[in-house]
């Protein structure tokens, strides 16, 4: 016997409030103890999928999602095979592999599932409606520490509950979120006019942007305004806003584009010393994309297998990941992984374009065309391939592609 609706809603409810307030813990990295905010993550998106296997209509697939859930899991299965065997060649620990297979697998899994929540804009409501309060606690209490009570020149990120200090690793994982749900808050705002929680949370999260000091977010943050300006309804502010934009990019960008392009520096690293373009500079990242395209190379587009990036001959000891999604994707999987990964984000952005569709402050399918533009520039900065706020979005944009 199932259970009735009201129940039904409540689960529902409840069950996107606590997903809402748990994603924005996950991407501050903070934890309690031994016990961190990502593996709270996993655990709840656990009960949620297993508990609605109870529920009458929680639990419907489309059959077209379906199939291509199970290709998707194949092709990476084949893959985490490949990595497996490489890491066994080598004195590395296989663990890493196995945990990030089953995480990956994991994600893509609740993917899926997760559209039949989001279904309801009234449950997605829910989910971004404890994400914004969640947040607006979270930068209230970074700015209080690291401004007032530390008077830090920068806004850190972690905090250690048992000894206030300042702490800046992990500000990529905030700073980079922030842009990805960023359109949906503001449309959570704009349809549910809650212009007050509006007022007080695009001033925070304009402050910890700044504050943050991480460039990638800033430059991101730029272009989310480009995007945000057309969709005003009136040609006429689309015009002046963007021209007003050009300009102050013209002003202030020529000199700083100028430099990235002059002359060339000698790479870093001990086992290969060459000369390469000054915008592969001599810095740990630029060395990255640099052996990032060797990699790529030397493995003829196919790809070295789940993890084999971190043990690649030049790692020089290093078992760091590529700091881009783009090249991540390409060096562990090859194209067609890469072509698989990208194609549905491709395909939607593209498809929702030529649309006569209009986007608006109040849709969020709209919020999921800004997402999956942003989330092109954000993976040029971190490895948020498979992270958990990237699937749990997509999940919201496959609901509304559903319709």
């Amino acid at each position: 016997m199932y259970p009735n609706k009201k129940i039904i809603s409540n689960i529902e409810k409840y069950s996107c409030l606590i997903l809402g307030v748990i994603i924005c813990l996950w991407s501050t990295t903070w934890s309690i103890g031994n016990l961190q905010y990502s593996h709270v993550l996993y655990i709840f998106l656990a009960l949620i999928i297993i508990s609605s296997f109870f529920i009458k209509n929680l639990i419907i697939f489309n059959f077209n999602y379906f199939i291509f859930l199970n290709v998707i899991l194949l092709f990476y299965f084949l893959y985490f095979l490949v990595g497996i065997f490489n890491y066994l060649q080598t004195d590395y620990d296989i663990f890493y592999v196995v945990e990030f297979f089953f995480k990956q697998g994991f994600l893509i899994f609740a993917c899926f599932f997760l559209v039949n929540f989001f279904y309801k804009n009234k449950n997605i409501d829910y989910f971004f409606n404890s994400s914004i309060l969640t947040y607006i606690f979270i930068f209230s209490l970074l700015i209080l520490v690291y401004e007032i009570i530390f008077n830090s020149p920068y806004i850190g990120v972690r905090l250690n509950f048992e000894k206030f200090e300042r702490f800046r690793h992990g500000k990529n994982t905030l700073a980079l979120t922030l842009p990805l749900v960023l359109p949906f808050f503001i449309t959570f705002i704009v349809r549910n006019k809650k212009y007050l929680v509006g007022f007080i949370f695009i001033p925070l999260y304009i402050f910890l942007i700044i504050g943050i000091e991480s460039r990638a977010a800033l430059l991101i943050s730029i272009v989310q305004i480009i995007m945000f300006i057309f969709l005003f309804k009136y040609n006429s502010i689309k015009l002046t806003l963007l021209s007003l934009f050009i300009c102050v990019m013209v002003t202030f960008g020529y000199d700083t584009a100028s430099k990235v392009f002059e002359g060339t520096i000698h790479s870093g690293g001990d086992v290969t010393k060459i000369e390469r373009p000054f915008i592969l500079h001599d810095s740990h990242r630029g060395w990255l994309i640099y052996s990032s395209v060797e990699e790529i190379k030397k493995n003829s587009f196919i790809g070295s297998g789940t993890g084999g990036f971190r043990i690649r001959d030049s790692n020089e000891g290093s078992l760091t990941e590529t700091h881009n999604a783009f090249l991540s994707i390409f060096v562990n999987y090859g194209l067609i992984g890469f072509i698989l990964y990208f194609a549905p984000i491709i395909y939607f952005i593209l498809s929702t374009f030529f649309s006569n569709e209009k986007l608006t402050f109040k849709d969020y399918k709209s919020a999921c065309f800004l997402y999956s533009l942003t989330i092109l520039p954000v993976f040029l900065f971190i490895n948020f391939e498979f992270a958990p706020i990237v699937w749990i979005l997509n999940s919201i944009c496959l609901s509304k592609i559903s319709r």
